[in-house]
């Protein structure tokens, strides 16, 4: 199973929850799109130069933090919740484990899960110990 297809898995699951709002949180590096239309023009005229030049000159966009989770979220008593996805085996990069670190400190929930298992018994830690989202918890049901 690709990691991909564990987020996609974990967002349909906890999507709804009413102690909980999540969302997806991208990290990357983008050309804008007029630039890519550009070089496939270069390239439908045969002309890979122009194209890789095109390319090389191009500016990049840079978006999200480095190392943050795939998934963030809050929940309803207002604590953050940082949930970063692995394929089943994958381990995270040193800039995720850092930032897993600054999160961890400043009294976020951060988890690192593979399956939708993990992320319910991770969910279920933090809802036994907190009263405002457990109230919210029976209205899932």
């Amino acid at each position: 199973m690709l990691e991909r297809d564990v987020q996609n898995r974990i967002m349909l699951l906890i999507g709804t929850r009413p102690y909980l709002r999540i969302w997806r949180q991208s990290v990357g590096v983008a050309t804008p799109y007029a630039t890519v239309q550009a070089v496939i023009r270069l390239l439908e005229r045969g002309d890979p130069a122009g194209a890789l030049g095109l390319l090389s000159r191009a500016r990049v966009i840079k978006f999200g933090v480095p190392g943050a989770a795939d998934i963030t979220g809050v929940f309803a008593c207002g604590m953050r919740v940082e949930i970063e996805v692995k394929r089943p085996g994958g381990k995270q990069s040193a800039v995720q484990v850092r930032f897993e670190t600054v999160m961890n400190s400043m009294s976020c929930l951060y988890v690192v899960v593979d399956s939708e298992e993990s992320i319910e018994d991770a969910l279920c830690k933090h809802l036994d110990a907190c009263p405002e989202c457990t109230d919210r918890k029976e209205w899932n049901q």
